[in-house]
């Protein structure tokens, strides 16, 4: 912010210190300009500097690369400079979200991504008021990178399309509450310590490696889809409210022996008409023999 007393409150185009003014304040006797670095020719992305803001400040990047070429948001200002911000949103040329891009940020709400295929690792932890994250454009599912939102504290409610989420990706993002995701692979503790999450929609999950969803004791139930093929260590322990999980595949997959640990000891259940003992004798799946059910008897 530069401070510049001005009698004219109707001056367009002004630059001061090499900066292009963006915003008039009239604040008493003084008129107060927000400044940005030189608007980039194709800037990449966009945000609301508040949420009582109609206007958009465009983002480039700041390392000296071209942005005619540039495919990737890297911080292009500072995280101070950040630190209002409302809405963030990303042009279709955007593929890639930089390491630690938005780390710290203010932003509220994220709710257009583009064609974004990779958001880097810690691109958005620590972004204390972030509430939303939507990201679904159908044919691009991207890859959220290790603590990509991690320690988010307002965050309530996550819809992506993707096909990995990283190491710790949302780990103790505490108010979490509704997570819908569509992925291959959800990488070790990408969840841990969610421990207000409460709704949780799984689709065209593959993989849950050890401790993705460890310690989400609000989780009541979970339905797992017939894609799945392995779950790891711990992957649902502390979780001490479940009532039930409810796989719906006909083939058991490869389960760790500690995957479903203090989980209430709640029904495993699985299709009606697939063998109990068959079932059983899968890898892993010898330990939670007498908590498998068919859905007639929960």
């Amino acid at each position: 912010m530069s401070k510049i007393v001005f009698c004219n409150n109707n001056i367009t185009g002004i630059h001061y210190s090499g900066y292009t003014i963006t915003k008039v304040y009239a604040c008493g006797g003084e008129v107060v300009y927000e400044a940005q670095r030189p608007v980039p020719t194709n800037p990449i992305a966009r945000y609301k500097p508040n949420c009582n803001s109609s206007d958009w400040l465009e983002i480039g990047d700041d390392n000296g690369d071209s942005a005619v070429t540039k495919t990737e948001v890297d911080k292009y200002v500072t995280p101070s400079e950040y630190s209002g911000m409302c809405a963030l949103q990303f042009y279709t040329g955007c593929t890639e979200v930089g390491i630690g891009a938005f780390s710290g940020a203010g932003m509220v709400n994220i709710n257009s991504w583009g064609y974004v295929t990779t958001i880097g690792a810690s691109a958005f932890t620590r972004c204390n008021n972030l509430e939303t994250v939507y990201y679904n454009c159908g044919g691009c599912p991207l890859v959220v990178g290790q603590r990509a939102f991690a320690n988010d504290t307002s965050l309530s409610a996550v819809t992506l399309y993707a096909s990995t989420i990283g190491k710790y990706a949302f780990a103790s993002c505490t108010n979490l509450k509704t997570v819908n995701l569509t992925a291959t692979t959800v990488e070790t503790s990408a969840f841990l310590y969610c421990n207000s999450l409460s709704s949780l929609t799984l689709s065209n999950i593959e993989t849950i490696s050890a401790g993705a969803f460890q310690g989400c004791p609000s989780l009541t139930s979970i339905t797992i889809p017939s894609s799945i093929t392995s779950i790891g260590g711990y992957a649902f322990s502390n979780c001490t409210s479940l009532t039930k999980i409810e796989f719906k595949g006909y083939t058991p997959p490869t389960v760790n022996s500690h995957a479903f640990e203090d989980t209430n000891n709640c029904p495993i259940v699985i299709p009606a008409g697939v063998s109990k003992t068959t079932w059983a004798s899968a890898s892993g799946w010898s330990s939670y023999a007498t908590r498998l059910k068919y859905p007639y008897e929960v």
